[in-house]
């Protein structure tokens, strides 16, 4: 992955290596994109959409090309069940350490496709404390 945008020179260490991230619909586009860019510095993944197939394939193209630890959870992280899920997989992944992310990518949720008859989803900070301002459902 080339972030150099045409820069001569080494990119930035942002000290992100060895960090934990939780990333939400990250099989494709916008959530793929993050994965890919924290894994290129470095960050190890937790990453959850409902697609399996495209999860695992984008868990193993991160694995490949940046040697990070990537676990995928396939699930609605805007539910109850795979919010539960999220955080069971994280403990077990941190040793029985309760979870603990450095960084939570929440892209989840947003109105329904114009014609559409799905329920309306919620904007949804999954992992975030209760007492935190950032939490909406």
């Amino acid at each position: 992955m080339d972030c150099t945008h045409g820069r001569k020179g080494p990119d930035m260490d942002l000290g992100l290596t060895g960090k934990a991230a939780l990333v939400c619909a990250s099989s494709k586009a916008l959530g793929r994109g993050c994965a890919q860019a924290l894994a290129a510095e470095g960050v190890d993944l937790v990453l959850v959409a409902r697609g399996a197939d495209s999860l695992e394939a984008t868990a193993r193209q991160l694995r490949a090309a940046t040697g990070v630890k990537v676990v995928t959870i396939a699930a609605d992280i805007i539910t109850d069940a795979g919010r539960r899920l999220a955080l069971d997989a994280a403990t077990q992944w941190r040793h029985g350490a309760p979870a603990a992310f450095d960084i939570v990518f929440t892209n989840a949720g947003g109105p329904p496709m114009p014609g559409s008859s799905a329920r309306p989803a919620r904007s949804c900070a999954a992992c975030t404390p209760p007492a935190s301002p950032a939490r909406t459902c």
